[in-house]
């Protein structure tokens, strides 16, 4: 996910220069100008002037959590106090102690009592941001116009250690000089000492981040949060990380999700009022998705899940069986409620950072973009603590339907663990064709064919038309030992992916116990290989089409 990041930073920062990469957005429209006149190297304090924003980094703002005394920028955000405001006063002015910066500095704390009395007479209720204007002769400069003020503000935010020689998290170069990853992700408490035993005394030697590394992930999060963050359920942040190996592409990819209908102008979208649209939309690119559902509150940040590898097709499949249950509610004038992430929620009464359910809700969720198993017996818990709730409200029925298309979305989805309607007969299918399966290795081998279809199917959505499998079958020359050695690693490869639902295990089961009442068998290398192809040519006639991602859009 890190490099993921760095990718999305290195794709955009062609052509820029270093402050415009690590400046963050400001979210603020109004502001006020201390506006200083420049004579020479002389400063003197004019006046307080209102501004509308213009481009957001010339203001080379940074945003600060904590109680420092100073600004690592020459902009800050007001609270709209009387005492909050001479403290952000202050704060500002100390950035600018510094050897470029001192006349100018000077200049403000000579004149730090008529500013503070300037900005208590203007109307601070609303949002605001404070920065300092130059003026030299008719010009207005810009924090970023000034030369010294941008090689002050470069040397406070990328703020470096110098302990020793050590090599790039990233990029893996030798380097002097280097910052620590949590200094850009608050998340990344493993390169803490205490926080990760292994680490206590070789933090620097894990996560030490070389200055252009550095550049490109706080530029990667900047466009992330400016065009890639989502408000998510609880007071959680939602960032959605494209996987796509080009630049060019990735940047046109996050230009595609970030200058879509789908967001507000400046501000994160409710995942809530865009989710089936988002998925929808996303599902359009030959893309992968990470998802990063974040809390951040102050100055903590924690990842509450991250999911790697979501397909388009898995997020095709979503949208459209939202769109094949309205369409069969229609049919017989049903009020459909789509089970959407945001109903989940609601059927999980709404579980915020202390509810023990927000913990299951995210597995849930994990479960609905991955295709990881999730318990029935625990999501009727829930809904029906929810339900029983509102039993005597007027809520009661729409809760009670809300619930109904969530369980059936959620089980055609394959979501849970002990979905599975009726029960596959294989056996009627092998009695169909007697002359062909006359003996128990060849049901056996059959079946291994019919997984080894399944699995390449998923490997072809998964990683973008590789097959790496194929491999593993040698050019169809397989023998016997080296045939039935594909079981396990069959089974390893389902779990890695997330597919081991009731359907492949029951695959598993027969292949199992066909290979124990095969006993010691031998057949030519021939005879093998064309039985283990049939089956893998077979593979969709045994489908569970409800269990199968894609329903047969992974189908080769």
């Amino acid at each position: 996910m890190i490099l993921k990041i760095s990718r999305i930073g290195e794709a955009f920062s062609t052509g820029l220069k270093i402050y415009e990469r690590i400046a963050d957005r400001l979210d603020y429209d109004d502001g006020f100008g201390i506006i200083f006149l420049k004579e020479d190297d002389r400063y003197g304090y004019k006046e307080i002037r209102e501004i509308q924003k213009k481009e957001d980094m010339i203001y080379l703002f940074k945003s600060t959590k904590g109680n420092l005394s100073y600004s690592n920028a020459p902009t800050v955000k007001l609270q709209g106090s009387d005492n909050a405001d001479k403290r952000a006063i202050e704060r500002l002015m100390n950035f600018f102690n510094h050897d470029r910066t001192r006349n100018l500095y000077e200049a403000f704390e000579r004149s730090r009592t008529d500013i503070e009395m300037d900005l208590l007479k203007y109307d601070r209720r609303k949002n605001h941001f404070l920065t300092v204007l130059i003026q030299k002769d008719h010009d207005l400069l810009y924090p970023a116009d000034v030369e010294e003020i941008v090689d002050v503000f470069k040397e406070r935010v990328l703020e470096k250690t110098k302990e020793k020689r050590n090599r790039c998290f990233l990029c893996g170069r030798e380097v002097e000089s280097y910052t620590y990853l949590n200094r850009i992700f608050k998340f990344s408490t493993f390169d803490k000492p205490g926080f990760t035993p292994l680490l206590k005394k070789e933090v620097g030697s894990v996560v030490a981040i070389c200055e252009d590394c550095r550049l490109n992930l706080e530029y990667g999060r900047t466009i992330v949060e400016k065009h890639l963050s989502f408000r998510f359920f609880g007071g959680d942040t939602l960032w959605i990380i494209p996987d796509v190996d080009e630049l060019d592409l990735l940047k046109e990819t996050v230009n595609y999700i970030g200058k879509s209908e789908l967001l507000e102008k400046g501000g994160r979208t409710n995942f809530a009022n865009v989710e089936r649209d988002l998925e929808n939309y996303l599902s359009r690119r030959s893309a992968h998705y990470d998802f990063i559902f974040l809390s951040i509150s102050n100055n903590a940040e924690k990842i509450q899940l991250h999911i790697t590898e979501i397909s388009p097709t898995r997020l095709k499949k979503m949208v459209d069986l939202s769109n094949e249950f309205k369409e069969r509610a229609e049919e017989i004038n049903l009020h459909f409620e789509d089970p959407t992430i945001g109903k989940i929620w609601e059927l999980f009464q709404k579980p915020k950072t202390k509810n023990p359910g927000k913990k299951q809700f995210y597995e849930l969720v994990d479960s609905l973009f991955s295709g990881k198993s999730f318990s029935r017996d625990v999501f009727l818990m829930y809904v029906m603590r929810t339900i029983r709730t509102n039993l005597y409200e007027n809520s009661f029925s729409e809760i009670a339907r809300s619930a109904f298309f969530a369980y059936m979305y959620l089980r055609r989805m394959g979501i849970f663990s002990d979905s599975g309607g009726e029960e596959m007969e294989l056996s009627g299918f092998f009695e169909k064709f007697p002359e062909f399966f006359d003996k128990p290795w060849k049901k056996a081998i059959f079946l291994l064919g019919v997984i080894t279809g399944k699995l390449l199917d998923i490997q072809a959505v998964e990683r973008g038309g590789n097959k790496p499998f194929l491999k593993k079958l040698k050019g169809l020359k397989m023998r016997k030992n080296e045939i039935l050695a594909l079981l396990p690693e069959l089974r390893n490869k389902f779990e890695q992916y997330g597919r081991m639902s009731k359907y492949y295990e029951k695959l598993f089961e027969e292949a199992s116990e066909n290979i124990i009442k095969a006993g010691n068998w031998n057949a030519g290398i021939d005879e093998i290989n064309f039985v283990f192809s049939v089956g893998m040519s077979l593979r969709n006639v045994l489908n569970r089409g409800e269990e199968d991602e894609g329903n047969g859009e992974e189908q080769v």
